[in-house]
């Protein structure tokens, strides 16, 4: 009993030894991450607390290590232009940028996946506000026939950049902009029928193809404020659309089918979208900078999930035969997108991406990677 008792202390001390070396403490006969020490700039103030809501912190998971460590050069260009910097940020958005600075870092010196794995594991929670439950759909950069200017076959207009040209008309709804003198001056493009003008707002995003060869990369900078009604929901409102119809598809469909109909039920969209003119080089625009990534990319409540945020998403049946466990960098902010429960996953550019986005409309799980210090720093409890 006592040589027994021996060993097994002997044991315990050699498996404390070992699991210090890889970087893991030992305690009660569980692994515990190591508390690494970070940067004094990346910890919040501690006067500060984080908001009630932000709950259920925990460690990462293996399959939120493998959906991080998966296409990791790609990872370290979207962290890299969702940099934000620090100055003006609130304590929540003050911890996300840490974590993206964090994670940056720790991607671009980890000499294999493994050591990234272990890194992350180390330094990083994840956190879920309020049940952690959202509501995910797809969006992506539509690529569509237009024309510069109004005809009998392209009637409905795109506005562009009215903060300047017009800021009143951004007072306005819908009905009262459209029916402005100077509405054919303020237009940058037409679209020929009320499903590819409310697939452009929709999606905030644009290539608009001209009949003489040109293109115009359009993106969203401004809406009149007003509540927005989706043309599904307006089409269905007028019996027009199936009350089960979900996908992108069906819409597509039943517009085509009744046009009279998708065009009454755009023009009761009360919001109306502002755009400006893009380089094709830099497009689609993320925010602040760089471009969106498809698959990578998401559009989020920033007062819920700030820009830089790095989010997991699942579960499997969000993404079909994709992996379980997807990471997502908030880089876009959705014109339709409020709360904590709506996340707008990104699907890439034209025709195959919008059918892949069309058919994203899940219930899903989402957590929010943070620095295991900054909870530390806030004096709140980490795993």
């Amino acid at each position: 009993m006592i040589a027994r008792r021996t060993s097994n202390h002997y044991c315990w001390f050699v498996l404390t030894v070992v699991a210090s070396v890889l970087g893991v403490l030992v305690v009660g006969g569980c692994t515990q991450p190591k508390r690494v020490q970070v940067e004094a700039s990346l910890l919040p103030p501690a006067s500060k607390s984080l908001p009630s809501e932000l709950t259920h912190a925990a460690n990462l998971d293996s399959s939120q290590l493998r959906a991080l460590t998966h296409e990791r050069a790609e990872l370290c260009l979207v962290l890299s232009s969702a940099a934000r910097g620090f100055e003006g940020l609130n304590v929540r958005a003050h911890c996300v940028e840490a974590a993206r600075v964090r994670l940056h870092a720790i991607a671009t010196s980890s000499v294999d996946d493994e050591m990234f794995r272990a890194r992350c594991a180390e330094e990083f929670v994840v956190a879920r506000v309020d049940d952690g439950a959202a509501h995910c759909t797809g969006y992506a950069t539509v690529e569509l026939s237009a024309a510069r200017s109004r005809s009998t076959l392209f009637r409905f207009p795109i506005f562009g950049d009215l903060r300047k040209a017009a800021p009143e008309l951004l007072q306005r709804d819908r009905a009262e902009a459209l029916a402005d003198p100077r509405v054919d001056a303020l237009a940058i493009a037409w679209m020929p029928d009320a499903f590819s003008w409310a697939l452009v707002e929709t999606n905030g995003t644009a290539l608009l193809r001209f009949e003489d060869g040109t293109s115009l990369a359009i993106s969203r900078v401004a809406t009149n404020g007003r509540p927005w009604k989706s043309l599904s929901r307006g089409m269905k409102e007028l019996g027009a659309l199936s009350p089960q119809a979900s996908t992108l598809a069906e819409l597509e469909g039943a517009a085509a089918l009744r046009p009279d109909l998708a065009e009454t039920a755009a023009l009761s969209n009360p919001r109306f979208v502002s755009f400006e003119v893009r380089a094709i080089d830099r497009f689609p625009p993320a925010i602040p900078d760089g471009t969106l990534r498809a698959n990578m990319s998401c559009a989020a409540d920033p007062s819920s999930f700030p820009l830089g945020s790095m989010l997991f998403v699942g579960p499997r049946s969000a993404f079909g035969s994709a992996p379980e466990m997807q990471w997502r960098c908030v880089q876009d902010t959705g014109g339709a997108i409020g709360g904590s429960r709506r996340i707008d996953l990104y699907c890439g550019i034209g025709a195959d991406a919008l059918r892949v986005a069309g058919e994203i409309n899940i219930e899903a799980r989402v957590s929010l990677l943070l620095l295991r210090a900054s909870l530390d720093g806030l004096g709140l409890s980490s795993p």
